[in-house]
């Protein structure tokens, strides 16, 4: 018997019924209706207590893949002209561990083991490889504003010692699948937390809201700047809706604009900035206070994916995380 395999639409529609279904009429009507705040459950904001994960991201993809050799025009100006094409596949896995520590009453340490990462491909003359990203370390201050709110800020330093040398992931010289970290570590996440990938640091905040007494709204915004001068910046925008139980499900949205170097084609074109907006249905499980944690998601980009000489086709990425807080 032969088994057909699940088109990523399909999971996502899939993922996105099974949300829609655990929130019944009634939760509906607390998601965006019911304000009061006495008898709300004990809540541990994202940003507050201790907590560790492990995430593996499959990111797959059509690609065609282009080598370039740089020429000189008539005129004498320098240019990148295509010399070789050929189409092909690649499936990338991605596997972070992150924890997240009290050092205080308001601040915690943040920190990110190296994502490790494995591509394949059947593109012709492409090796498949291992590659291993940044160490990551950070701080953030978290406050409390009553029982509905939260507000937090913080930093991040990335640095990346080891491998090709490469300090971050959008320089022109990494826009190829053959080298690993201008590919599928930030890819996988369509460039959200591309400071796993390179050298530099990261700023940023955000806000967390209790809606009702099962909804959240989640919103954060961050500045990336890598040691190459290229600057990213991230938002990220997240409703959920949370049972009793802590099972639940929502809808993850997510942009970034990078400014990188230029690459100049001998046909005049261009870009000197590129961006990605994505979307991710996911459901999860997450206690109010203490316990396993876990989440399932389909991340597809909206917008476009330009984030590598593989040019974009049917591009996505199947998120899961398993953890614990306390």
């Amino acid at each position: 018997m032969r088994v057909q395999p699940v088109q990523p639409r399909t999971l996502a529609f899939a993922i996105a019924a099974a949300t829609f279904a655990a929130s019944s009429s009634a939760a509906a009507d607390q998601w965006v209706g019911e304000t009061q705040e006495a008898g709300a459950a004990a809540t541990t904001w994202r940003a507050q207590g201790n907590r560790v994960s492990i995430d593996l991201d499959v990111m797959r993809n059509r690609a065609t893949l282009e080598r370039f050799t740089q020429v000189l025009t008539p005129d004498g100006y320098s240019g990148d002209a295509l010399t070789y094409s050929a189409d092909g596949s690649q499936i990338a896995l991605v596997v972070t561990t992150t924890g997240q520590f009290r050092l205080g009453k308001q601040f915690l340490l943040d920190v990110e083991a190296p994502a490790l990462a494995f591509q394949g491909n059947n593109l012709p003359g492409v090796d498949s490889w291992l590659v291993a990203g940044s160490v990551v370390a950070g701080l953030h201050w978290s406050k409390s504003i009553g029982s509905r709110a939260e507000v937090h800020v913080g930093v991040k330093a990335s640095a990346r010692p080891w491998g090709d040398g490469r300090t971050e992931p959008f320089s022109s010289d990494s826009y190829t699948v053959e080298t690993g970290i201008g590919g599928a570590i930030p890819g996988a996440r369509a460039y959200v937390d591309a400071h796993r990938a390179g050298s530099g640091g990261r700023v940023g905040g955000g806000v967390e809201v209790k809606l009702g007494s099962s909804g959240y709204y989640r919103g954060d915004a961050a500045v990336v700047a890598f040691i190459s001068t290229t600057v990213v910046l991230e938002t990220i925008h997240e409703l959920e809706y949370r049972s009793a139980s802590g099972l639940g499900g929502g809808l993850h949205l997510q942009a970034i604009r990078a400014s990188h170097p230029t690459r100049v084609t001998l046909d005049g074109d261009s870009s000197d900035t590129f961006g990605i907006v994505a979307v991710e249905p996911f459901v999860g499980f997450e206690p109010a206070e203490r316990g396993l944690i876990g989440r399932l998601g389909v991340l597809l980009p909206l917008g476009p994916s330009d984030f590598s000489v593989a040019k974009d086709a049917g591009i996505f990425s199947v998120r899961a995380s398993l953890g614990a807080k306390w």
